[in-house]
């Protein structure tokens, strides 16, 4: 026969334990580990199913598969601008949000059912069900009570790592530049020949005269432009992304390819052959005449040997303008600035490759010849290509030595294969008893000036053609069928940061799943509510209640009850 304190404890608690030989404060660290026995008793599952705890762990697993959903939906797509639709980042946000709450929720009704899972047990204390709400409700208590460290504690601390769940699904989003070829007609803005008087007046006796106001505006960015491509502005392109085409426009016909010949050259090494000869070991010159006003020369010297006593190199060339095609690249804001950035792709071998030698034009048309008397097209190019490229290095016999004189910009800015520009105190060269081992074999990464004058002048006349069509906004070529690599701004999913993710909420699911243990041997659905644990520590006015009434039908009985008078009727309360 049952005791009358024995019913009690059945009362407040379950029906399905039998008294055990070991403690309820035995040290497994899962409940199943335990060695208590319970009662095969039938038990109305279905009654005690944790829902709420059952759909969190169901929904913290479904947010995997929306987080997934989401980054895959906006995986590729361009970036969303402004603030017309949610961006991914919100979405991950209600998502993580989501997740969070269900997990919470999960975890607070294992942890009820875990402690009314000890409290059912005949020998348990109050210490352990203290330990089992302490590790259940707060990180630091999971934490610091490392003797009573268990499963409970475990679910705690993991469901405290939702945070790096955060970190890690935020991560798995970024975005980046992709291009997309699309074939399309393209309008060109470029100039296929120049007008009358584009670069100049002429003196009475046909020399170059002032420039005309516009080609000198416009010089500093065309004539000695090193960056190897030319911007500008004009909207008559239609260009969107990263265009590839050819195109036609001024450039010249080199007549003879350059005839070249040597000139023997015996130079002092020192003092003692007491010469005051001046010798020219590099020079460039390019030259222009109005009788031949579609014509421009090109003379250069070179000393490319470093012996004393040798040949120079001289090439002198005729330059016939002329129509020409250019392979281009057209890039449009490459920058971020809204222009158009025009490359010449003749010189290059490939888009990382540059050719080390002249690459001669395809010729399209020689341009017939008109007599010029007060403004010329080419003679203010020449002249401005002579003022910037026009130079040359002297060598000068003292009676200390020998000095390099640099006459012209583009000299001064050669390797001559000595310390450069040196000089005394007063800004004077320094002689030296063996200038003449100076030599010059690179020239800008050309071999000789004459590859690299040619190319440069080209480009000159690449740059005046795509200024002009700026200027008259009508010189437009259409092409059909042009590939235009538009750039796009996408969305890209680091998937490794998603599955770092996934592993987060799993283990959190796995770790809560434990907790959830027992519920079947409950005599019903339990809480953590002060009225429920009132239950577990036989308050004399809920001793008596059945053990299947859970919270919501106690409140039906005792909600309006004075905790008071009503809780304590032979007691009244003491004033404060």
């Amino acid at each position: 026969m049952v005791s009358p304190d024995n019913e009690k404890i059945t009362a407040a608690t379950t029906t399905t334990e039998l008294p055990s030989e070991s403690s309820s404060q035995k040290a497994n660290f899962f409940p199943w580990l335990e060695d208590e026995e319970q009662r095969g008793i039938p038990s109305k599952v279905l009654r005690r199913f944790p829902v709420l705890g059952a759909l969190g762990l169901v929904g913290s697993g479904l947010t995997c598969l929306f987080s997934w959903a989401t980054l895959y939906f906006f995986n590729g797509h361009k970036v969303v601008e402004g603030g017309y639709l949610p961006k991914p980042a919100a979405w991950l946000s209600i998502i993580l949000s989501l997740n969070s709450i269900l997990a919470h929720t999960a975890v607070s009704q294992g942890v009820a059912i875990s402690w009314w899972y000890r409290a059912s047990r005949r020998k348990a204390t109050v210490e352990e069900l203290h330990n089992v709400w302490a590790t259940g409700s707060s990180i630091a208590a999971a934490l610091t009570t490392w003797k009573a460290f268990n499963y409970i504690a475990l679910a705690t601390v993991f469901v405290g790592t939702l945070p790096i769940n955060g970190i890690l699904l935020q991560n798995a989003m970024t975005s980046g530049i992709k291009y997309h070829q699309v074939n399309k007609t393209a309008n060109f803005s470029i100039a296929t020949s120049l007008p009358a008087g584009f670069s100049a007046d002429l003196n009475v006796d046909g020399s170059v005269g002032t420039y005309n106001s516009l080609w000198q505006t416009v010089t500093p960015e065309i004539v000695g432009n090193m960056d190897g491509f030319y911007k500008t502005f004009d909207i008559m392109n239609s260009c969107k992304g990263d265009c590839s085409a050819t195109v036609e426009a001024v450039g010249f016909q080199v007549e003879d390819v350059c005839p070249t010949y040597t000139i023997p050259y015996s130079l002092p090494t020192d003092t003692s052959s007491n010469s005051t000869v001046d010798s020219t070991i590099f020079s460039v010159d390019v030259t222009w005449n109005s009788s031949t006003p579609n014509t421009i020369g090109l003379n250069s010297l070179v000393k490319s040997s470093s012996d004393c006593a040798g040949v120079y190199t001289v090439a002198n060339c005729t330059l016939q303008m002329a129509k020409v095609k250019y392979p281009v690249w057209v890039k449009y804001n490459e920058t971020g600035d809204g222009k158009w950035s025009w490359y010449n792709r003749r010189p290059w071998l490939d888009p990382v490759h540059r050719l080390s030698y002249y690459n001669p034009s395809e010729i399209v048309e020689v341009y017939p010849v008109v007599t010029e008397t007060n403004n010329t097209v080419f003679g203010g190019i020449a002249s401005a290509l002579q003022s910037y490229y026009g130079s040359s290095i002297v060598m000068h016999p003292t009676t200390n030595g020998t000095t390099l004189k640099y006459n012209g910009l583009f000299a001064q800015q050669l390797p001559t294969g000595i310390i450069a520009g040196q000089t005394d105190q007063f800004g004077n060269a320094v002689p030296t008893p063996d200038r003449c081992n100076t030599s010059f074999t690179q020239f800008f990464g050309y071999g000789n000036p004459t590859d690299f004058m040619l190319t440069t002048m080209r480009e000159t006349m690449f740059y005046a053609s795509i200024y002009q069509a700026y200027q008259d906004q009508i010189s437009i070529q259409t092409l059909d069928q042009t590939p235009d690599w538009i750039s796009t701004n996408e969305y890209r999913v680091l998937w490794k940061y998603w599955a770092g993710s996934v592993g987060v909420t799993l283990a959190i699911i796995l770790f809560i799943l434990p907790t959830f243990y027992g519920f079947w041997t409950l005599a019903r659905k339990t809480t953590l509510s002060p009225l429920e644990t009132a239950r577990a520590f036989h308050a004399p006015v809920l001793r008596e209640a059945p053990k299947h009434l859970d919270t919501p039908g106690l409140l039906k009985e005792l909600g309006k009850s004075n905790i008071h008078t009503d809780m304590m009727p032979n007691e009244a309360p003491a004033e404060k």
